[in-house]
């Protein structure tokens, strides 16, 4: 294959923690091992993203020139912003409020999205690919596409859908859902996350289901690709497990995610006592980066079997997996879910929630149980589970088999390179079926 420069646009790089961070850094890791990679980014730390409302603090954190470090073999540029132009800027990123007039936010959409291009510009006129990847700035991904047209460069764009909406039907009820699937949390730019996706030559998705959504609004079905994502799983991971007593519990449960309402930390926390009604030796073990709106609910939980542990790094997080019984994360926002994925590759059954991502990602359920959201019915299938040894077994191999066969990172790059090829290669050249298999 022909090496290629490519340059990936996203909001936020690692180490900033986060999925489309991690995500993006595995797939370009894997790019660069026969590529030119790039990574254009606003924030590089975990300690700038937290610091304020994403779209300022993307602005008041900026450094004042670019910066340029490396990961591994990918180049990584900041980009920067000098101390007149945040005062001028800043205040534009306010912009995401929807009660402002749709004139006010598109004015100001306008002028971000000008200025980003001329940053971009310079950084991506000898590449052969723009790559946009969402992460929450929409100002960004726009200004990538702009610098990408006026330069004449194939743009591709990874929207990572997520679900969003309100659950109505009774515990237990199959389809008792609303959701949709949204850009988040900004969906009130849709209009310019509308307007990449309708302009970008190639958009590529996380599930077949998001991949109907956009050739339902409209996108040409030929240009929208399902690629996936992979796990993200270190060579090895020692020196953790012994911290939380395994070998102590009967069971554990474990739940790994930023520890928001949205990915169902308080459900799993209210499910926990239901489950020691039944069974009372199981430990739940909670990790993943704190956040505000559930640390009062992190802090009252006292019982000495559940374990609180914030962050962690990759190696313990894999130990974790490692170690449990059940991972269970019950999210409503998934746009595939690539800790599942790592649940399973240590033959590790799961539990989420009934919504189209999962049941996609599960076969309807042949990798683990899919809830309602609610304490009560989470509960019920994490007794279903643990008291069934050879059913977490069952689901366990299925899962692990899934990810080798579908989810390793050298298929998922595979793909994105085809896809890229089948853009810079004369379309009546490229037989469409030639395409077709590498995708599979």
């Amino acid at each position: 294959m022909t090496k290629r420069r490519i340059a990936l646009v996203l909001p936020i790089y690692w180490p900033a923690v986060g999925g489309c961070e991690l995500h993006t850094r595995e797939l370009a890791l894997r790019l660069a091992q026969r590529h030119d990679v790039r990574i254009i980014t606003l924030i590089n730390s975990e300690q700038d993203k937290l610091a304020h409302e994403l779209w300022v603090g993307a602005i008041l954190r900026a450094p004042r020139e670019n910066t340029v470090t490396s990961d591994g073999s990918v180049s990584v540029t900041r980009l920067g912003m000098r101390g007149l132009q945040k005062f001028v800027y800043a205040p534009l990123a306010r912009v995401q409020s929807p009660k402002l007039p749709a004139g006010i936010v598109s004015a100001a959409m306008e002028l971000l999205a000008n200025h980003y291009r001329h940053c971009i510009e310079p950084l991506v006129h000898d590449v052969d690919v723009v790559h946009s990847v969402h992460g929450g700035v929409s100002f960004l991904g726009y200004a990538a596409l702009l610098a990408a047209r006026r330069l004449q460069l194939p743009f591709v764009y990874t929207p990572l859908m997520h679900l969003q909406g309100e659950f109505t039907g009774a515990s237990g009820s199959a389809g008792a859902t609303s959701l949709s699937l949204q850009l988040i949390p900004r969906t009130w730019t849709d209009s310019y996350w509308k307007r990449i996706w309708q302009r970008a030559d190639a958009v590529l998705t996380m599930t077949d289901y998001e991949r109907q959504h956009y050739v339902q609004e409209g996108v040409p079905a030929e240009r929208v690709f399902r690629t996936g994502v992979g796990p993200m799983l270190p060579p090895s991971a020692t020196g953790h497990a012994e911290i939380l007593e395994f070998d102590r519990a009967d069971m554990t449960v474990l739940f790994l995610a930023r520890n928001t309402l949205a990915k169902g930390v308080a459900d799993v926390l209210r499910a926990a006592p239901l489950v020691w009604r039944e069974i009372p030796r199981v430990r739940f073990v909670f990790a993943g980066p704190r956040t505000p709106e559930t640390d009062s609910l992190l802090e009252a939980a006292s019982d000495p079997r559940i374990e609180i542990l914030g962050e962690v790094s990759e190696s313990w997080k894999d130990n974790l997996l490692r170690h449990c019984t059940v991972f269970c994360m019950p999210s409503r926002e998934e746009s595939l879910g690539a800790t599942y994925l790592e649940a399973w590759s240590h033959g590790k059954p799961i539990i989420g929630l009934r919504i189209p991502s999962l049941e996609e990602l599960t076969d309807r359920g042949r990798g683990g149980l899919l809830a309602e959201p609610t304490p009560e019915d989470v509960a019920s299938k994490l007794l279903t589970l643990l008291r069934n040894p050879a059913l977490m077994r069952e689901m366990g191999e299925w899962g692990r088999r899934h990810v080798l066969e579908r989810y390793s990172w050298n298929a998922i790059a595979a793909r994105t390179e085809a896809i890229y090829e089948s853009l810079l290669e004369d379309a009546h050249h490229v037989p469409e079926r030639a395409i077709q298999r590498v995708l599979q």
